[in-house]
C-alpha cells in the first residue's frame, strides 16, 4: 500500500463510492472543469454543484499547499446575506485526486456580475461620480461596517475582486476574503507603504485603516477607468508614495477625477491617524462637512546616503534597504558617513525628538560592536510606521504566525530560526513597545500574544517549542509533521485514522509521535497536558513511560 492510497483509504469518507469529490454530501467539485477567472493567487478555482439544489450557481476554491484559510471570518460572516460580500456557503477538507492529497475547499455563489476590472491592466470606460458614490462608496461603507462590528478585516479590496449587482448593477458586491490569508495577493499598489514594503506573508491580518486605503486606491483607478502606474515595477511605486505621497503618486499625471479629490485625498492619507474612518465616509455621503486632510508633501533629503551603490534620499526607503541586506546594513550603520548623513540631510518627522537625536544616542550607547538588534531599532527610527525589520525577516510581528508556517512548510531551516530567535530575544516585543510609546498606537494585546508565545517558545517538552508557536499562532493551520503530509489533519477527529494509516504502513509506535504532532494536539486540546507530555522525552521516547504517554495522548484525542 503506497502512502497516496493510505490518505485516499483513511478519508474515503470524503468521497462517495462513484470517487466523487464531495463535501458533506452536499456539495460536489468538478476537477475537471476549472474556472480560472475566478482563481486567486494561493486558490484554484473549479466549477460545483449544490447536490441539493442542481440549479444554483456555485463554485469551489482548492486551497493550495500552505495556505491557511480564514475560517474564523468564514464562521462569522456565513448566512448573513445583508452583508455585500461573496459568502463561503461550505468549507472543509477534501480528498483531491488530481494531486492524490487532501485539501481545504471552500464554495461560494457564482458572482452576479463580471469583476469592475479584470485586472489593473485593465482599460474600462470610467465610472460616473454618480455610480462611484451610490454604488462603490455606499457598498463599502454598509460591508466594512459589518467588518468592523464584527472586528474583522477584509483586506482583499480590489476592482478584480469587486463585482457589480443588483438591479442596473446599482450596488456592488466586495469578492472572496476568506479563502487565503489577509492581504495575500494584495500589489503594493493597493497597499499602504508599510504593507507594501513586507511580504504577504508577513503583513499580519492588518486593520480596517488598511481596507480604506485599497478602497481608495480602487475608487481612484475606476473614476480614471484605468490604473495609471499599473506598468510600474513595486519598489518604484513604493518610493514614489513615500516620497511625494500615495494621492499624488497612484494619480500619476492625471487631474483627480471631478467631485473626488477631498474623497481620495482622505482615504488614500499615509498617515493612519489622518486616513478617512467610517465616520468620515457616512458624513461623504450625507453631504455633511468632513474633516480635510493636509496634502502630503514631498519627503526627501538634500543628498541621498550611498548604500550599496544607491543613493537613497528618504528616511522610510533607507529601512527599507537595510531590511533587506542586514550584514550590509550592520556595516554600513556603524560608519562615519551615515552619523554624518543623519545629522545632516535625514528629513525629521514632528514627533517630540528629532530622529537625527534618536539615532545619535542609539550608536552612541551601543558598544557591543556585534549587536545584531542594532539595525532592527534603527530600522524602527526610520521608518516608524514600518514593518520590523530582523536579520532579513521583514514583517509585522501578528504576520510571524504565517511567516513561520510558510518557514516550515518549505522546510527552510534558517528561516524557522531567525524566527524562533525573534520570538525569544524578544525583538519583536521591544519593537511594539516602542510602537506604543512613539506612536500612542495600544498594544496590550499585541505584547500579551509575544509574551505567550515566547513561554511557549521557551518550554523544551514535546507539544511546546517552536512548533507549538506555530498552531499557536495559526488557530486553522493543518497538523504539518512529515507522517502526514499529503493528509491535511485540519482537526484532531481526522487525527486519528491518519496515524492508523501511517501506523499500518510503518507497523512501529515508537516512530509514530513527532513534535509536530504533540504540538498539534496540545495546542487543539482544552485541557492541560503538561504532565502528560514530559514521559515523552524519555530515552529519546523509546521508554515505557514514553510509551504509556503515547497510549494517552491516544485516548485524550
Amino acid at each position: 500500500m503506497t502512502a497516496d492510497s493510505d490518505v485516499s483509504s483513511v478519508f474515503a469518507t470524503d468521497r462517495p463510492t462513484t470517487g466523487e469529490i464531495v463535501l458533506d454530501e452536499r456539495y460536489q467539485i468538478h476537477p475537471n472543469s476549472p474556472v480560472p477567472e475566478l482563481d486567486l493567487l494561493g486558490a484554484t478555482a473549479f466549477d460545483a454543484t449544490d447536490l441539493k439544489n442542481p440549479t444554483r450557481q456555485i463554485f469551489a476554491r482548492i486551497c493550495e499547499p500552505g495556505v491557511i484559510p480564514r475560517v474564523e471570518t468564514m464562521v462569522q460572516f456565513k448566512n448573513m446575506g445583508d452583508v455585500r460580500i461573496m459568502h463561503a456557503l461550505e468549507w472543509g477538507p477534501v480528498f483531491w485526486t488530481p494531486e492524490k492529497r487532501r485539501g481545504f475547499s471552500v464554495f461560494f455563489d457564482r458572482p452576479m456580475g463580471n469583476p469592475l476590472m479584470q485586472s489593473l491592466d485593465e482599460r474600462i470606460e470610467p465610472f460616473k461620480l454618480e455610480s462611484i458614490i451610490n454604488g462603490v462608496i455606499k457598498s463599502a461603507w454598509d460591508t466594512l461596517g459589518a467588518f468592523a462590528r464584527r472586528n474583522q478585516v477584509h483586506r482583499a479590496i480590489r476592482p478584480d475582486n469587486m463585482y457589480a449587482s443588483g438591479v442596473d448593477n446599482s450596488w456592488i458586491q466586495f469578492g472572496d476574503c476568506v479563502t487565503v490569508p489577509p492581504g495575500w495577493g494584495q500589489s503594493p499598489i493597493l497597499e499602504t507603504i508599510e504593507m507594501g514594503m513586507t511580504p504577504m506573508s508577513g503583513r499580519g491580518p492588518g486593520t480596517i485603516a488598511d481596507d480604506m486605503y485599497a478602497l481608495g486606491a480602487t475608487t481612484l483607478f475606476l473614476a480614471l477607468g484605468y490604473c495609471p502606474v499599473a506598468h510600474l515595477p513595486a519598489q518604484q511605486i513604493v518610493e514614489g508614495k513615500a516620497t511625494v505621497g500615495s494621492f499624488a503618486a497612484l494619480l500619476g499625471d492625471e487631474r483627480p477625477p471631478l467631485g473626488l479629490r477631498e474623497l481620495l485625498r482622505g482615504l488614500l492619507c499615509d498617515d493612519p491617524f489622518e486616513r478617512w474612518t467610517l465616520e468620515d465616509l457616512e458624513e461623504f455621503l450625507e453631504g455633511e462637512q468632513r474633516r480635510s486632510v493636509p496634502i502630503a508633501r514631498e519627503s526627501r533629503a538634500d543628498r541621498g546616503f550611498e548604500f550599496e551603490g544607491v543613493s537613497i534620499r528618504h528616511n522610510r526607503m533607507l529601512a527599507q534597504a537595510f531590511g533587506d541586506q542586514p550584514v550590509a546594513a550592520s556595516a554600513a550603520i556603524r560608519s562615519v558617513d551615515f552619523l554624518k548623513w543623519v545629522n545632516r540631510n535625514l528629513v525629521d518627522t514632528d514627533g517630540d525628538q528629532p530622529m537625527s537625536e534618536v539615532i545619535t544616542e542609539l550608536l552612541e550607547n551601543t558598544t557591543d560592536k556585534n549587536d545584531k538588534f542594532l539595525p532592527t531599532r534603527i530600522c524602527q527610527v526610520l521608518d516608524p510606521l514600518g514593518p520590523m525589520r530582523f536579520q532579513g525577516l521583514i514583517m509585522f510581528p501578528d504576520g510571524v504566525g504565517a511567516m513561520l508556517a510558510e518557514a516550515v512548510r518549505t522546510k527552510n531551516t534558517d528561516g524557522i530560526q531567525r524566527i524562533a530567535e525573534c520570538i525569544d530575544s524578544g525583538v519583536s516585543l521591544d519593537w511594539t513597545q516602542n510602537r506604543e510609546d512613539n506612536l500612542l498606537i495600544d498594544q496590550l494585546s499585541a505584547k500579551k500574544n509575544i509574551k505567550r508565545v515566547q513561554q511557549l517558545l521557551k518550554t523544551s517538552t514535546p507539544g511546546y517549542g517552536i512548533e507549538r508557536c506555530l498552531y499557536d499562532l495559526n488557530s486553522f493551520a493543518p497538523c504539518m509533521s512529515p507522517l502526514l503530509d499529503k493528509a491535511y489533519v485540519y482537526s484532531l477527529r481526522d487525527l486519528m485514522p491518519a496515524l492508523e494509516a501511517v501506523v499500518r504502513k510503518t507497523g512501529e509506535l515508537p516512530g509514530l509521535i513527532d513534535r509536530h504532532i504533540v504540538a498539534f494536539i496540545a495546542a487543539r486540546s482544552k485541557g492541560q497536558l503538561d504532565m502528560k507530555l514530559k514521559p515523552l522525552e524519555e530515552d529519546g521516547g523509546k521508554a515505557i513511560g514514553a510509551r504509556i504517554a503515547i497510549v494517552y495522548l491516544f485516548a485524550f484525542v
